[in-house]
């Protein structure tokens, strides 16, 4: 579990606001803490600010693991297109950046993939060279020991979980007003943020269970909490899922609901997740391709189910079967 935290401005009340959410974090049973660092004061190479802004969060942390992620190489769309008109040769490095906010919101940012590029290509590009160079000057000013020894590699991310295949992305942090988190599929050279979860190989069969009524209503029981909003957990809500064991006609079925999601999604192009799964703006025919999803889902359960109760309670005596002798 976690919680993304960023800053603007030093003063006291915004650290004093980022140490309570953090320590309401950790009530709600969070074990981890992930924190973005704050890019503005990066590029502006406030370090001094952005340590306290660590320290302030290490201390709410209690003891519980905190995780600084860095995101050092990521541009804004306008800000890669300046880079390119000085740098155009760097353009076949630059990749899409996602992370759960981008996700959902349609938003684009860019970072350069830098792995496996000859040195001397390296060399070439001097606007691609500065930002390496900054990346270590920052690691090496760093309180960690970890991430100073990563200035070393300063054309590299410090955590790589990239799938090599196309995959499923699942928001770390969404909204508890929304019925479905949402969920969809990324291509594989699309980079996924270390605050988000991802499924790779994912098959629509994967997708229309993941999307369903019944994992929805698991993870709302089992997630944590970033103030009210959902925070999805790989091993705690989805390592612990029960997953159905359907007839290849129910598993057939429910690929067919999954794409139906899809299908209604692509009707509105210029929809951002957030606009489409809005309860107050949801479109009707997205609304009734995951109602039908969900019965397809759940007839492979062997079984109907009348509320969220139910469903929860259904899984977990699914889980302790599951479970038993382990």
């Amino acid at each position: 579990m976690g919680c993304n935290c960023k800053k603007d401005k030093t003063e006291l009340s915004k650290r004093k606001d980022i140490r309570k959410k953090t320590k309401d974090a950790i009530a709600n049973g969070a074990e981890e803490i992930d924190m973005v660092i704050n890019v503005g004061a990066l590029k502006n190479k406030r370090y001094q600010e952005i340590e306290d802004e660590i320290r302030a969060i290490h201390e709410a942390c209690d003891g519980k693991i905190l995780k600084v992620i860095i995101e050092t190489c990521l541009l804004t769309e306008e800000e890669k297109i300046d880079f390119l008109k000085k740098e155009p040769k760097a353009e076949k490095y630059f990749r899409k950046f996602m992370g759960s906010d981008d996700f959902i919101n349609n938003r684009s940012r860019w970072c350069l993939w830098l792995f496996g590029v000859a040195p001397n290509e390296l060399r070439s590009m001097p606007s691609v060279m500065k930002r390496i160079e900054a990346v270590r000057e920052f690691r090496l000013a760093s309180v960690k020991e970890a991430t100073r020894e990563y200035a070393n590699y300063p054309a590299q991310f410090m955590e790589i979980k990239q799938p090599e295949s196309d995959y499923l992305m699942i928001p770390a942090t969404s909204s508890e007003n929304r019925l479905y988190i949402p969920i969809g599929y990324l291509n594989k050279n699309v980079v996924a943020s270390n605050a988000a979860s991802f499924v790779p190989n994912a098959t629509l069969y994967h997708f229309g269970v993941l999307t369903s009524s019944m994992h929805m209503a698991w993870m709302r029981v089992v997630c944590g909490r970033l103030e009210s909003r959902y925070r999805y957990s790989v091993n705690i809500v989805y390592n612990n899922y029960p997953w159905c064991n359907p007839t290849d006609e129910q598993k057939a079925k429910i690929e067919q609901t999954a794409q139906a999601i899809l299908d209604a999604r692509s009707q509105f192009p210029e929809a951002s997740l957030a606009d489409l799964y809005n309860p107050l703006t949801m479109p009707p025919v997205l609304r009734k391709a995951h109602e039908a999803n969900d019965k397809a889902v759940e007839k492979a359960y062997g079984r109907t189910f009348s509320s969220d109760d139910e469903r929860v309670a259904f899984l977990f005596e699914r889980y302790v079967e599951m479970t038993e002798g382990k």
